[in-house]
């Protein structure tokens, strides 16, 4: 039997009448078992040792020069994606209710959905603190440059159905006091098909 065994506790407040319990009885109300957080599972870590849960792959063989046949991962990033109805709204003079009153307002008609405009912002970054990830800009940039669909891969985008994009813009530019990072934004429409070539819009 331990020192406290026999130490007891009142339940409730001063003014309340309460049986005293022991130690060993009042244990389970003192002390919660602590049950984990669900979390998600980490892909990879960064070269700052942080975890990274979701980021950005640009798979090979896409058309890129003097592409080695590797990806191009991108651990540091962020997405936004934003879409719209495509509505027409057509204006019909002597609209009324039963009562004959005037009826403001359109009809509309719905048409589509439109594409998901993504923007992402991010970093390429070399693990050395004083050596540029040139090849890496190198072929970001040549891939932004590529005049059709391209494939991608990224847990968020998997969120909304996203495994292709057409590049619309994209600025690439240097971090003051950095020498081994670079900064980026793309602004890219989706494209649900990937198998469609850059020609085939206009084709009958």
């Amino acid at each position: 039997m331990g020192a406290l065994d026999n130490v007891v506790f009142p339940l409730g407040n001063s003014n309340s009448v309460y049986p005293v319990v022991s130690l060993q009885q009042a244990m389970p109300y003192i002390y919660r078992p602590v049950v984990p957080e669900p979390s998600d599972n980490q892909q990879f870590t960064s070269y700052l040792g942080t975890p990274v849960y979701s980021n950005l792959v640009f798979p090979p063989n896409q058309g890129v020069p003097n592409d080695a046949g590797l990806p191009l991962r991108i651990d540091t990033v962020l997405f936004s994606v934003a879409n719209k109805k495509i509505v027409v709204a057509t204006e019909v003079v002597g609209r009324v209710d039963n009562l004959n009153n005037p009826v403001p307002g359109t009809i509309k008609e719905y048409i589509s959905t439109g594409d998901y405009e993504i923007s992402m912002q991010g970093m390429i970054v070399s693990p050395y603190g004083n050596l540029t990830p040139t090849a890496d800009v190198r072929y970001l940039d040549q891939i932004c440059k590529l005049n059709k669909q391209i494939l991608v891969n990224s847990d968020f985008l998997n969120h909304f159905g996203i495994k292709a994009i057409v590049i619309t813009d994209w600025r690439i530019s240097e971090v003051m006091g950095s020498r081994n990072q670079y900064m980026f934004q793309i602004q890219a429409l989706s494209d649900d098909d990937p198998t469609i070539s850059q020609h085939s819009y206009y084709q009958t």
